[in-house]
């Protein structure tokens, strides 16, 4: 998550001096987000990122104890861990206990689900041309970290980063305010 979000302040930076790189800038922070996201629905079993049935395999193959079984590991779509990361313990939401429920605004989530379908139309190519207005990108983008650092206010996510780590996100973080802010 880390390394994602130094990409993204990477990024940023070029994007606000040539638009065309605010493509590598969501790209980006769809990794961070993701990352964040994971880190905070992991618990000890391992599954609390992934698809429901992925999860119950896995779940299966450990409570058996056989390894061999384990499948692949996929993970949920990334509104679904936004989702699970704002309920505790609720039925279809939660697969295992990890981080705390986390408040999101409405206007931070509109952010995540917007910035996930530019993505989605970046990454999956259609045979037609397209175009995105980035006046609005900073706001988008620092609403969307606000989610990350929602995750990391809530202190489980990001719980085996080291002193230096732990510094580096905070600094990482502050160049991104000042990137997204002046813009």
């Amino acid at each position: 998550m880390l390394a994602s979000l130094e990409e993204v302040r990477h990024q940023v930076e070029r994007a606000l001096g040539d638009p065309k790189q605010w493509k590598w800038a969501i790209i980006a922070m769809c990794s961070a987000l993701n990352g964040a996201l994971v880190c905070h629905l992991t618990g000890s079993a391992g599954i609390g990122a992934l698809n429901k049935k992925c999860a119950v395999e896995t779940l299966k193959a450990l409570n058996d104890d056989k390894p061999e079984e384990i499948p692949k590991p996929w993970l949920a779509y990334p509104k679904t861990l936004l989702q699970r990361s704002q309920r505790r313990e609720q039925p279809d939401t939660r697969i295992e206990s990890a981080g705390p429920q986390i408040m999101v605004s409405k206007c931070q989530k509109t952010a995540f689900d917007t910035l996930f379908d530019f993505r989605n139309e970046l990454i999956h190519y259609k045979p037609s041309g397209w175009s995105i207005e980035v006046s609005g990108f900073p706001s988008l983008f620092w609403s969307c970290l606000e989610i990350i650092l929602r995750v990391n206010d809530a202190g489980y996510g990001f719980r085996h980063l080291t002193q230096e780590e732990a510094a580096k996100l905070e600094r990482t973080v502050a160049d991104l305010e000042r990137l997204l802010r002046t813009k």
